[in-house]
């Protein structure tokens, strides 16, 4: 996660969002579009944390939810995910995806836009489990880390740290949904898109400012 002055295109999601998996094809359509001009960050949000981590199976409005997303984006939930939504013990919480995405992250930051996008895949179509360290090593081996880079680097990781800087920096951002995609220079934020991203208006509204004066 850069937090310095440098100029970026931040995409804050969480992994078990359903909404954030909707949007990464169009999010990784402009991350291939822009990235030589600008640099991209994605950073954890924390939907599920505190009080409202809980079993998959408590929470009755995800199936309506995902239809609804289904309806609107045309993203498929597939038989795994399914299986475990209906067994409904899988618990929601946030923090366990965010530490170790952060840690993939780390190791190759020009790569965090399809890591994510890989990662919400395997859970939303193979319903792997996001504390299972065998799904980050690969959707790591799918981008070209090394494993035992990944092994090393999740033993030595302070978990807790990472997780609590993911979520802090997302406040900070005043993130209140998911994804929300965001332009940042020094300690200036612009909102681009909330929730599932218009790709038309989105891709637009981001070479307006990366391309100024330009005839778009």
């Amino acid at each position: 996660m850069n937090t310095k002055g440098e100029a970026r295109v931040v995409i804050v999601f969480d992994a078990l969002c359903g909404w954030s998996y909707a949007a990464w094809p169009a999010l990784e359509s402009i991350w291939l579009a822009h990235r030589d001009r600008v640099a991209f960050d994605v950073v954890s949000g924390g939907l599920f944390v505190g009080d409202r981590i809980q079993p998959i199976g408590a929470i009755a409005y995800i199936p309506t939810a995902n239809k609804h997303i289904t309806e609107l984006s045309g993203a498929v939930f597939g038989d795994g995910y399914e299986a475990l939504r209906s067994e409904g013990s899988y618990l929601l919480d946030s923090t366990g995806p965010a530490w170790r995405f952060a840690v993939l992250r780390s190791l190759a930051a020009d790569r965090a836009v399809p890591m994510a996008h890989d990662l919400q895949r395997r859970h939303y179509i193979d319903g792997a489990d996001l504390d299972d360290i065998e799904v980050y090593e690969a959707v790591a081996a799918r981008a070209g880390i090394a494993i035992d880079a990944v092994r090393v680097a999740m033993t030595n990781a302070d978990s807790e740290t990472l997780a609590a800087d993911e979520f802090r920096y997302a406040a900070k951002l005043l993130v209140h949904a998911y994804p929300t995609v965001l332009y940042v220079e020094a300690d200036q934020a612009q909102v681009l898109s909330e929730g599932l991203p218009d790709h038309g208006r989105l891709d637009a509204d981001l070479a307006k400012i990366l391309y100024p004066g330009a005839a778009l």
